[in-house]
């Protein structure tokens, strides 16, 4: 080999070196990951720790991680730099969502001291009397105003409920009916709601949408089957039918499905 030949096999050798030390390195084009911060707050009930309590960290809508309370109320959520908002996602308490953001260093956010008890809906749809998974059902909060009244005649022209419509709901929440014809909506608020299957391929019983008032007692439903209960034209839905609540949770409404008959056009 002469001299030239030789220093050009040494550069050759020392060139696919720096190609292996590279390519093992990610050939050094890869784009750098983002530091990543511990935010850590506190959530109490007043002056009491919250243990357990689920949280998360959303940003533009979307979760971008979540963690739980330890012994002493306080939570560690891990992300980079931005703005993000720290939301409940417990099934027992909730808050207001807290905005904090996150800018090149680990961020203590302000403690959330003010919270407010949530409940868990629940009921089942079945078809001849097997569960039937897969149904949407919606979870509105409606317009209407629900009072409980027992035996006050309560004025006003009787309109049925069925005629409350699409413009009478706010902030619609789906689920769908799982294996065993359970749905199940968490997080709820004291307020009134409306529930209603939504399925083109079945006829539901019953026909008119369950309507209800959750209070921090109890349960104030709309119950179709039983009679006296109606909708006046103020807005206002009368009904006899409560619902105790078994540890934040409540069975509101089961519904039964029959499968749309066909219109044959002639």
């Amino acid at each position: 080999m002469t001299k030239n030949n030789g220093i050009a096999f040494c550069w050759k050798v020392i060139i696919l070196v720096l190609t292996l030390s590279m390519a093992a390195c990610g050939g050094g084009n890869e784009t750098p990951q983002p530091l990543i911060y511990t935010i850590t707050g506190t959530i109490s009930n007043g002056d009491t720790p919250l243990v357990g309590l689920a949280v998360q960290l959303t940003s533009a809508g979307t979760v971008a991680t979540s963690g739980v309370t330890d012994s002493t109320g306080t939570y560690r959520l891990r992300a980079s730099s931005g703005t993000y908002l720290i939301t409940p996602s417990d099934h027992t308490w909730g808050f207001t969502p807290l905005a904090v953001t996150v800018n090149g260093t680990d961020t203590a956010a302000r403690a959330i001291t003010t919270v407010f008890p949530v409940y868990t809906i629940t009921g089942k749809i079945t078809k001849n009397g097997a569960p039937l998974p897969g149904i949407t059902v919606s979870l509105d909060k409606a317009r209407v105003d629900i009072y409980h009244i027992d035996t006050i005649i309560y004025g006003g022209t009787v309109v049925d409920l069925t005629t409350v419509t699409d413009a009478t709901r706010v902030n619609p929440v789906t689920t769908v009916t799982m294996g065993d014809g359970s749905y199940t909506f968490y997080g709820n608020i004291p307020g009134c709601y409306i529930i209603a299957p939504i399925n083109t391929s079945y006829n539901f019983n019953p026909i008119k949408t369950a309507a209800f008032t959750l209070t921090s007692s109890r349960i104030y439903l709309y119950n179709p089957e039983v009679t006296g209960n109606h909708l006046t034209t103020d807005g206002n839905i009368i009904y006899n039918s409560t619902l105790p609540y078994s540890e934040n949770s409540a069975s509101i409404q089961d519904f039964t499905a029959e499968v749309k008959t066909p219109v044959i056009v002639k």
